[in-house]
């Protein structure tokens, strides 16, 4: 069975270019080959959430942009910055710096800019579900 999946990941083009696949190194792919289906589930869980409390349909479309937005800043953008999809940090200011201080303080701007754009978002959204939904969610909380 390792065979087979080692010869899959050796011939398609995709496995080649993810992470936990790129180098060819047997503990990162077995890493992510266990990681990749716990972040899908996890995130489908996420999204998943609270959907059985929605009052209207409009409910459900804000809370599932509400959770994109939340999944897509929480866990899409740093997996593609940490694992450096498409050698991205080079292309960004801040991380293509030489200087250690400068590549620390292009993280903390980035998970302070996620964090802040998340905060606004998710609370901009939230401002449009109906009362009925709010009053739904405080009780279960």
């Amino acid at each position: 069975m390792l065979k087979q999946i080692q010869f899959f990941l050796a011939s398609s083009k995709l496995a080649t270019q993810m992470p936990g696949f790129r180098t060819k190194t047997s503990w990162k792919q077995l890493a992510a080959l266990i990681g990749y289906p716990i972040l899908f589930v996890l995130s489908y869980v996420y999204m998943s959430y609270q959907m059985n409390h929605v009052a209207s349909a409009r409910d459900g479309v804000l809370l599932g942009i509400n959770n994109i937005v939340v999944v897509l800043c929480m866990i899409i953008l740093p997996f593609i910055l940490i694992t450096n999809i498409k050698d991205i940090r080079n292309k960004l200011p801040l991380f293509k710096e030489k200087n250690i201080g400068r590549k620390v303080a292009g993280t903390a701007l980035t998970v302070f800019l996620l964090f802040a754009v998340m905060g606004v978002l998710t609370t901009s959204i939230s401002k449009f579900y109906s009362e009925e939904f709010v009053e739904k969610i405080s009780e279960n909380s």
